[in-house]
């Protein structure tokens, strides 16, 4: 038979308070989606400019939309604070000591992806 209305608890079992204490520890808000290794942080750190900050916004982007390939817009730019002229200078300066591959179109903007595979040369 089936169980009357009358005999199902209203009590939340212990499984579901497990599971609603987890979710009120979840983070609200935006956040840096890691891990990010620390030689591509040093990296970008020791570079003149913004290069940090795009960086940083980089993989921002990159945790919150789950793609290694992503676009360096304005949006992104407003979000981190940096110009656009900035962001050139940043981007190439990313490029050159290796952390980032880059593909520029005319009228769009870059596309960037993120270089892990030589993190014995930055050590």
């Amino acid at each position: 038979m089936y169980p009357q209305d009358s005999d199902i608890s209203s009590e939340p079992t212990e499984a579901t308070k497990r599971r609603q204490g987890l979710a009120a520890k979840r983070f609200k808000g935006e956040f840096l989606r890691g891990p990010v290794p620390l030689w591509w942080l040093r990296r970008a750190a020791g570079l003149p400019g913004k290069a940090l900050a795009l960086g940083l916004a980089i993989w921002f982007k990159r945790g919150a939309t789950r793609r290694d390939e992503v676009a360096v817009n304005s949006n992104l730019l407003t979000k981190m604070d940096i110009s656009r002229y900035a962001a050139y200078r940043a981007l190439r300066g990313l490029e050159q000591s290796g952390l980032i591959r880059v593909k520029r179109s005319k009228g769009k903007c870059a596309r960037v992806e993120v270089i892990l595979d030589n993190a014995h040369v930055f050590i």
